[in-house]
């Protein structure tokens, strides 16, 4: 199911799910692509729902950055001034995202998207969302030995998980790492609220270890 504001070469299509409690076994996940080198520049918002590790809905658009598309985002993502040209600015989707993601789970792979979402919601001056991020790379790091130190990146990870993956489009992104982090579920054992705590302890730890080293 998709829904939420689709524009440029999309079809509309109304608003229909809402977020809501997603239990220990589900999560959301989310991908941006940006218009240039400032992470408040997004140009394309994607949150996929998972429930048991299954993609169950999928709500995206394209969003006008108000900056200026740099020519290498653009051969990334193929997004341009053109595709947004009826797209919202991010301020009139905060209320949507805001619906989805509070108080649940919010799955990302690497810290970039969140912290773009963040310096998004900075720019428009409005709160940041009252969710839990999780980094999916770490998550794979810490299921799978052999990407501990490498080859935790999207892409090679999809194709060792066997997820199709068309790279640098936000709804393809968000899917892939969710399908990432379901699958590190199976494999370990562990739920979403568990990985949840343990990544939250570790990087309490390595908080505690930092402030040690700069006291020395």
């Amino acid at each position: 199911m998709r829904d939420g504001p689709l524009t440029g070469s999309l079809p509309t299509a109304p608003y229909c799910a809402r977020s809501r409690s997603l239990g220990t076994d589900g999560f959301l996940a989310v991908d941006v692509e940006t218009a240039n080198r400032n992470p408040s520049s997004i140009c394309q918002i994607a949150v996929v729902r998972f429930e048991r590790g299954a993609a169950v809905d999928i709500w995206h658009s394209f969003v006008d950055p108000g900056e200026p598309f740099a020519a290498l985002n653009v051969a990334l993502h193929g997004i341009n001034e053109i595709a947004v040209a009826n797209a919202p600015d991010f301020s009139q989707i905060i209320e949507a995202l805001s619906e989805r993601l509070s108080g649940n789970v919010v799955a990302t792979h690497m810290p970039f998207d969140r912290i773009a979402v963040q310096s998004a919601l900075a720019k428009h001056c409005a709160a940041p969302f009252q969710c839990s991020w999780l980094d999916t790379a770490s998550v794979a790091r810490r299921a799978w030995p052999r990407f501990a130190r490498r080859g935790y990146g999207l892409k090679s990870l999809a194709a060792w998980c066997r997820v199709d993956l068309r790279h640098h489009d936000a709804v393809e992104d968000a899917r892939a790492a969710g399908l990432i982090f379901a699958k590190a579920m199976a494999d370990t054992g562990t739920n979403v609220g568990e990985w949840t705590a343990e990544l939250s302890q570790n990087k309490a730890s390595e908080s505690r270890v930092r402030l040690a080293e700069r006291n020395l």
